[in-house]
Formats: C-alpha cells, structure tokens, sequence
C-alpha cells in the first residue's frame, strides 16, 4: 500500500479513534496540507481557517479508501449518525459483505467475554425490533432488570427451535466461551437463545458495565436528555450497516438506507 505522508497520517488518527466528526475530519485534513505548504515554503500563506472543499476532501479520503479496500478488505465510509446529533461522521468498516455481520463483533471478543458479546446481541434485536424501537431506542433499564428477554421477534427471525436445539445450542455456546466466536452475528436472524440465556443470567452491575463500555466505544448511544434510552451508535451506522438494514423493518430501512 502506497500512502503519501499526508494520508498515512490521517489513516493512522482515523484508525486510533475509529471514527470522528467529518467536520473533524476536514480540519484535520487542513491541518495537514498546511504543514506541508510551510514546510515546503516558509513564506507560503497557511490559508488561514478555511477548510478543504467537498471535492477536495472527498479525493483525499476516497483515494486512502481505494487502498484500504484493495489491500486490507476495508473502507472509509461516511454516514449521518440517524437518533444520534444527525451529523456526518466517517470511520473505518469491513468491505466483505459476508463478513460485516460478524466482523466487528468478533473483534470485540477479543477483550469482552462472549456473554457480554451475547447482551450487546440481544439489545440490538431489542432495537431492531419495530419502528417505534429503531427511532426511539428502548429502556434501558427495563432492558436490563427483565429476567426473560424475548427472542428474537425481528421480522426476519427464522430461528426458532424446540427445546431440544436449545439445548444444543446451549452446550455449543458453553463450550466456546473462551474463544472467539465469529458467529455471534448471524445472517437473516436473531440472537440465539444461548445468547439470550448468558444475557439474561449477568448481574445488573455486569450489565449496567458493560453497556457503559459499549456507549463509551461508540456502539451504543444514550441520549443527553434521556440517558435510560439505549439507541444504536456511529459505529453500529458505520460498521454493521448492512445488518442493520437487513433486520429492521422495512419502512425503516427505506428511510436510513440513503443516509447510510
């Protein structure tokens, strides 16, 4: 991968934060083509605060976006963070559409443990679940203190099973707690009801935790004025796009597919 200075600089800042403001994004974009005026002319004029043009940045970007996806399978993408602030955001996501779904999970697992990957699950399937959910997020803590989750009620969940699979699927989900589990994102369907069960039989404290780490890291958002609201996060908008838009329901997807 061949990146100029400028672009190496700006991939590795986008990389460390995962995602940022675009207006962010563009100062620093500024910041950068400045220095390098100076450097090259101490007299050269800094262009004082003015910001690249659309076209300008959208090239810089684009063309880092090229390499990436050529090389590593990734992307920069830029979305409107929808029920968030409703600004324009960009970050780095998966480019396989196959492994969307599960990529940015998986890489989760390596530093939570899967029940806590299990409970981020299932609040997404809360989320997802209607109209009303998707725009307006859902309770917290009514979320968190329920004893008995309900599975998978997304219009497209075609896995229900008998308590037999269950069983099953419990004992498989026991026996990979400890590793990374690439399938805790799965195509076409809800959370699984071993994903349900490890949610449900966390603490509130381990809830309450974990879903401060997920907000805190961008997956989750709670609004200013109603902090029990659990909403998706830029990095759900950025990174599980095409889950998202596969799982809600359809009048949604219409509204959020051309802000994504």
């Amino acid at each position: 991968m061949s990146l100029n200075p400028n672009q190496q600089l700006f991939f590795n800042a986008l990389t460390a934060k995962r995602f940022m403001l675009e207006r962010d994004a563009r100062e620093l974009h500024r910041d950068l083509q400045t220095q390098e005026l100076v450097a090259n002319d101490a007299d050269a004029d800094d262009g004082g605060d003015e910001l690249p043009s659309n076209f300008e940045f959208d090239r810089f970007w684009g063309q880092i976006s090229s390499q990436l996806r050529e090389h590593f399978g990734i992307e920069i993408r830029r979305i409107k963070f929808i029920g968030g602030d409703e600004k324009l955001y960009i970050g780095i996501a998966n480019v396989d559409q196959s492994a969307t779904h599960s990529a940015a999970i998986t890489k989760l697992a390596t530093r939570l443990q899967p029940k806590q990957i299990a409970l981020f699950r299932v609040i997404l399937d809360e989320i997802l679940k209607t109209d009303l959910t998707c725009l307006q997020g859902v309770d917290m803590m009514t979320l968190l203190n329920s004893n008995g989750l309900e599975f998978g009620n997304n219009n497209n969940n075609t896995q229900q099973q008998g308590d037999d699979d269950d069983n099953e699927e419990k004992k498989e989900f026991i026996n990979n707690n400890n590793n990374n589990n690439n399938n805790m994102m799965q195509q076409g369907g809800g959370a699984t009801q071993a994903q349900v069960d490890a949610a449900v039989r966390m603490s509130l404290l381990e809830k309450e935790a974990t879903v401060a780490q997920f907000c805190n890291d961008g997956w989750l958002y709670r609004p200013r004025d109603n902090v029990r609201n659990l909403k998706l996060g830029v990095r759900c908008f950025l990174e599980l796009k095409d889950f998202i838009l596969d799982q809600c329901p359809e009048s949604i997807a219409k509204k959020w597919e051309n802000a994504l």
